[in-house]
């Protein structure tokens, strides 16, 4: 099974995907002022009420901040695992631990406390209650309500990523679907994967090592399973169907993932050549959406659909693309620390930029001009809600 690496050599980047697009119109969006809230767009009052409020999180002298339209709404203690929080409902959601006991806190207020220590993996709020995919050490998770224990597996891991903007959810798939696998008896290399919905289970199946599944989702109803082939392709399976996608001799250093498009689903993934190359693809059903290549070694944390993509070497930003067009940005000055920092708003590609040694950052709308940021620590998210 070809393992993740991690890429440190040096590059030179192609100019773009695809020509780049000069006819898009940006909107202006403008800070005033050490985390003031951005300029008047000539909105009315009561149409500024209705209207959406950009939120980021950060981390930021051992505190998780909330920022809600350039202001801080609330904070919360950074924890042993300062990534562990989101933004959901103008509020804060985060996780510490105290002993032995994960925490969960909202706008810094503790909500609830259960035991073991669990990473939070998967989190959604369905009519008022909170439900969490928890991961522990090494083997084990439990799915919970308000902290209460529904389901549990000593052996499961949960499949999925909780990095992606496409799924709100993280692991959480529509539905309250999500999925894990575990391994078949303590000297076999083959797993059992189980398909979830909630504590019911929805499917079952097996993979052997020479076939490892990289991610299970739900979409429209329907189960998808993306794997390598025994001949080292990537295979999307749902129900009876199955489409192939050529990558052989290629290493998958970030992964391999699902994500939803139109009724039904594409897979993207970053890959390395012997060469040293990177390339992005992204697939739906047998068709082509995506193809960028970074040459020596560079690497596309996330792309996605439409060209939207931030370009990284040694950790730093190189460039920014959206819509397959060059957006400016300084070179070699700022990081992308995960791609819950770049999210599609409106149509717009937003990206927040961290510069944590000048502590000076950046927030980028689509082609608009960046608005400045000023404060000690990195971004960890964006969304509008």
């Amino acid at each position: 099974m070809r393992r993740i690496s991690i890429l440190a050599v040096a590059f030179a980047l192609l100019p773009a995907c695809q020509k780049p697009d000069r006819s898009a119109v940006p909107r202006h969006m403008r800070e005033q002022g050490r985390f003031s809230e951005f300029a008047s767009t000539g909105q009315k009052e009561d149409e500024k009420e209705a209207a959406q409020s950009l939120y980021l999180t950060a981390v930021s002298n051992e505190e998780i901040l909330l920022f809600k339209d350039g202001e801080i709404v609330a904070r919360a203690p950074a924890g042993p695992n300062p990534e562990s929080h989101r933004a959901r409902g103008g509020h804060l959601y985060s996780e510490i631990i105290d002993g032995h006991e994960t925490v969960l806190l909202k706008d810094g207020k503790e909500l609830f406390r259960y035991s073991p220590e669990e990473v939070t993996v998967g989190f959604t709020i369905v009519d008022g209650d909170i439900h969490t995919l928890g991961q522990r050490a090494g083997q084990g998770f439990s799915y919970r309500i308000n902290g209460k224990e529904v389901y549990s597996d000593p052996a499961g891991r949960i499949v999925g990523s909780n990095r992606l903007s496409e799924w709100d959810g993280g692991a959480f798939s529509e539905g309250l679907h999500y999925a894990y696998g575990k391994p078949l008896g303590h000297s076999s290399s083959a797993y059992e994967y189980h398909v979830m919905r909630g504590a019911e289970t929805v499917e079952i199946f097996e993979s052997g090592s020479a076939n490892p599944v990289f991610d299970i989702r739900v979409i429209g109803g329907k189960v998808y399973v993306a794997k390598e082939t025994a001949s080292g392709n990537i295979e999307l399976v749902s129900g009876g169907e199955s489409s192939v996608f050529m990558s052989t001799a290629v290493e998958y250093p970030h992964g391999v993932w699902i994500a939803p498009y139109g009724d039904g689903a594409m897979v993207k993934w970053c890959g390395r050549n012997f060469g040293g190359n990177s390339t992005y693809w992204i697939y739906a059903g047998n068709t082509l959406l995506e193809y960028c290549e970074i040459k020596s070694w560079g690497i596309i944390p996330d792309m996605l659909a439409g060209g939207h993509y931030v370009t990284l070497y040694g950790g730093k930003v190189i460039r920014v693309f959206s819509n397959h067009s060059r957006i400016p940005v300084e070179t070699n000055r700022y990081t992308f620390t995960s791609p819950l920092c770049a999210a599609l708003i409106d149509g717009e590609y937003h990206v927040a930029l961290s510069d944590a040694d000048s502590g000076t950052h950046i927030v980028l709308a689509g082609r608009s001009e960046p608005s400045e940021w000023h404060f000690p620590g990195y971004f960890t998210s964006i969304r509008r809600e």
